[in-house]
């Protein structure tokens, strides 16, 4: 005779009870730079700081001889790079907040109340049993 275990899950109450206590299933984001750090970030590419070397040379030579275009230009040059590249950085850390928003509202299988149903990972408690398929990730 087969001995087969009858999974019920947490019931409604069970469930708000693991809320209130453990609270929700969310990781707490690290903490971002301030912007003006991340803008100063920018300026420890190599590249960059060559081209702060070079624009600074200019700047002495320049004062010699009152020309001042190549050293404007290549301020210029040095603050659209940084810019574009700030800019591009931050686009990015907009585009994964929206992508880590999207994936806490993946629908993820559970028993509660002796029924099989599908709730946000959000929604997810210590506590629920969770029906997982071939290739799906843990909530």
């Amino acid at each position: 005779m087969e001995n087969k275990k009858h999974f019920v899950g947490l019931t409604d109450e069970q469930v708000q009870e693991s809320r209130k206590k453990y609270g929700n299933n969310l990781l707490t984001p690290p903490e971002r730079d301030p912007l003006w750090k991340l803008f100063l970030e920018k300026f420890e590419d190599p590249i960059i700081r060559i081209l702060l070397i070079a624009a600074f040379l200019s700047l002495i030579i320049s004062v010699v001889h009152n020309d001042y275009a190549e050293t404007i230009g290549i301020f210029c040059a040095i603050f659209l790079a940084t810019g574009v590249a700030f800019w591009f950085e931050m686009d990015a850390n907009k585009k994964f907040d929206i992508l880590n928003k999207v994936n806490d509202q993946e629908l993820i299988k559970v028993i509660r109340n002796g029924k099989i149903g599908e709730v946000a990972k959000t929604d997810v408690v210590v506590g629920d049993i969770i029906l997982l398929e071939t290739g799906e990730e843990v909530p």
